[in-house]
């Protein structure tokens, strides 16, 4: 599923240059109207096909990320955790903690389920950082697209930021899948050492 999301994410980066790139043409006399209207074509679709992806991704995660939360307990007990289990779904919910407790969720879970402790420290201070940046150029970036007055400015820079969310998404998701991975990995050995 996250690799769902990042695929959906390259492609809406694709069609925010696609449009800048024919309004640009279509203003120089290169380009027509149908050129217009197939990279609008081009846009909704895009929109229409990675718009339900970002939410079942989000599902999908808190279910693993419960019942990974369920397993690190049963080694580690709740105490193990900085945050009552409840917190792993609302700290992502919450704002303000949801800079940080999601984080901290995360975290403690690895680490209690880690053979070796301290565990990915690296990877998840990494995963967050680019997570949170992403979240906040991504809030940015839907500022641009809920201009009223769409100008060849409005979409070079609408592109520009795309790219930049795209690039940590990205590089947050490879981080996550690596987590993902991990813990998974690690409580598997457990329970089928078990």
């Amino acid at each position: 599923m996250i690799l769902l999301t990042l695929a959906g994410n390259m492609l809406v980066t694709v069609s925010d240059w696609r449009a800048y790139l024919v309004v640009r043409a279509y203003a120089a006399g290169a380009a027509t109207m149908p050129d217009v209207e197939a990279a609008h074509t081009f846009a909704v679709a895009v929109a229409v096909a990675t718009v339900p992806v970002v939410p079942a991704t989000y599902v999908v995660f808190l279910v693993w990320l419960w019942l990974v939360r369920v397993n690190s307990e049963l080694w580690a007990g709740p105490a193990a955790h900085r945050r009552a289990r409840g917190w792993v779904i609302a700290s992502w919910m919450t704002p303000v903690a949801n800079l940080w407790f999601p984080y901290q969720v995360v975290s403690d879970i690895c680490q209690a389920s880690a053979p070796r402790r301290p565990a990915l420290r690296g990877p998840l201070k990494a995963w967050w950082a680019l997570f949170v940046a992403a979240t906040v150029v991504g809030r940015t970036l839907g500022g641009f697209y809920g201009r009223e007055e769409i100008t060849l400015d409005v979409l070079r820079s609408t592109a520009a930021m795309s790219t930049v969310s795209m690039v940590l998404e990205l590089a947050a998701g490879a981080l996550i899948i690596l987590i993902v991975h991990r813990i998974t990995g690690w409580q598997n050995e457990r329970l089928t050492g078990a």
